[in-house]
């Protein structure tokens, strides 16, 4: 089975099949990994006010100075406009101990603004494609609690202006496939039809501010526990 798989794939399979049952998965948090969408050629979803790939980018590198500025350690996946595979990004959140996942996407509202945050999920493997070498559902089972918290967390400090803030523990999410930490996908889907440029801006500073302090906020119960 090992033969047939791509090398990147069998090294996170590897430290997906060592990690998922270690003990690390109590461990204290001391790297908050920000995974900024799309990138390169991809430029994710298009509209007349962003391209995806450069409005993730502006809130991870804003969330990332905020967070040094409150000395809490950070990486990006992508510091710049260059595509990342989804192994790409993985494996540098796995080479991390003891970190924080949280990917950041922007999308375009069908009607009101709103933002969705997803958690890792424990559906069964045999409703999805992997090339793990343990069923997917187990080597995320560690981390579900604890990203359900950091979902919360990030609920609880949103804008009134973009309720509901809605959380998916259910679904199979592509970003986080394969993490081994906490981890959450948020997406903030945008009504950008009447939205002015200079308003879209400051949401964006006032989201990433917002999504700082969930994120410090989580660290500390994490401590705490």
């Amino acid at each position: 089975m090992l033969e047939e798989m791509p090398a990147v794939m069998k090294l996170i399979s590897i430290a997906m099949l060592m990690l998922a049952y270690c003990p690390m998965a109590e461990a204290k948090l001391r790297t908050v990994v920000i995974d900024p969408a799309a990138g390169g050629d991809y430029t994710g979803v298009q509209t007349r006010l962003f391209y995806e790939k450069d409005a993730s980018l502006h809130i991870a590198q804003k969330i990332q100075s905020l967070l040094k500025s409150k000395r809490i350690q950070t990486t990006l996946t992508r510091f710049d406009d260059y595509p990342l595979t989804h192994a790409e990004r993985i494996s540098i959140a796995n080479q991390e101990k003891e970190a924080v996942w949280l990917s950041v996407h922007l999308g375009q509202a069908l009607g009101a603004s709103h933002i969705d945050i997803y958690t890792l999920d424990t559906l069964p493997s045999q409703r999805r494609e992997t090339n793990f070498l343990i069923p997917i559902e187990k080597a995320h089972q560690p981390w579900i609690s604890r990203s359900i918290l950091f979902a919360n967390t990030l609920q609880e400090t949103m804008p009134p202006a973009l309720q509901p803030t809605l959380i998916h523990s259910d679904l199979a999410i592509a970003s986080l496939l394969g993490v081994n930490h906490p981890a959450v996908m948020i997406e903030i889907n945008l009504d950008t039809q009447t939205m002015q440029p200079a308003v879209f801006q400051n949401l964006l500073d006032e989201l990433s501010e917002r999504i700082s302090i969930a994120v410090a906020t989580f660290i500390k119960k994490e401590r705490k526990l």
